[in-house]
Parts: C-alpha cells; sequence; structure tokens
C-alpha cells in the first residue's frame, strides 16, 4: 500500500511509515505501506501543545508530543517519502517540512515547494498530471 495526506493527514501518512506493524499484530508486514506521500503537513506537535484554544481537546503533553511526532520517529523500513508544502504556506507547515526531511533523509524521495500555492490549494495538486506532485508520487509509485 502507499498512502498520501495532506495537512493532518499528511502527519498521519508519515506516522503510517514510522509505525513499527508487527508490534500491533503479530500476523502484519514490517512493511505494511510501501511510500507515503505527505503534503503541507504538522510533523511536530510541539507547537500546538502551547496552542490554548487546541491543547484544551488534544490534551498534549510532553510525553505525547514525543510520542506522536513523527519528527521524533525514525521511518520503521526503506518505504520512501514524498513530501510537499505550498510557497505561500506559513513558516511553520515550511519549518516542520524542512525538518522531516532532514530527519528521514535517509528515506526522503523527493522534497516539493509548490510554486504559487497555499494551504488549502495544495491537496488537489496530486491530480495536476503536468504538476510536480503527481511527477513525484508517479516516482514513488514505480520504486
Amino acid at each position: 500500500m502507499v498512502t498520501t495526506g495532506h495537512s493532518a493527514g499528511g502527519h498521519l501518512a508519515a506516522m503510517l511509515l514510522a509505525a513499527r506493524w508487527p508490534a500491533w499484530e503479530a500476523d502484519l508486514p514490517e512493511k505494511l505501506y510501501r511510500g507515503a506521500v505527505a503534503v503541507s503537513g504538522i510533523y511536530d506537535l510541539e507547537p500546538l501543545r502551547h496552542a490554548p484554544f487546541l491543547n484544551c481537546d488534544l490534551n498534549l503533553t510532553l510525553e505525547r508530543v514525543a510520542a506522536l511526532s513523527p519528527l521524533y520517529m525514525k521511518p520503521a523500513t526503506d518505504a520512501p517519502l514524498v513530501t510537499a508544502v505550498g510557497e505561500l504556506e506559513s513558516s511553520g507547515f515550511k519549518r516542520q517540512t524542512a525538518e522531516l526531511g532532514l530527519a528521514w533523509k535517509d528515506v526522503l524521495l523527493k522534497e516539493l515547494v509548490l510554486s504559487g500555492d497555499h494551504h488549502l490549494n495544495t491537496s488537489p495538486r496530486i491530480a495536476d498530471r503536468d504538476g510536480p506532485l503527481f511527477k513525484a508520487t508517479l516516482d514513488l509509485l514505480r520504486t
């Protein structure tokens, strides 16, 4: 399987590559996912811990941030990762994408900055047959 996700879904896509699947269920393969495309994800939950309007529901502690942030984990396998972030997105999304790329450099297939895009229009780019995100996704599927 290959997965993709945008924003919180980008976080989940990275978490799927970090998961130690056999630890959850003995008959699951180590490499349950063959790759992921993570678009404009939140890979470090620490900033959310300091946002009272969010953390009142999330209840993030230092321990939970560490356990739920792919930035602080290693990929479980060699499954490739494509990341993308919009050129017009906030510095936080750009920073988190760059930091995940550095932390996961051994599996990072491609890191894209989508020209002219902001957080709300990056996700549909995966279906733009002439665009870089579509082409990077095809490259991932071919690995």
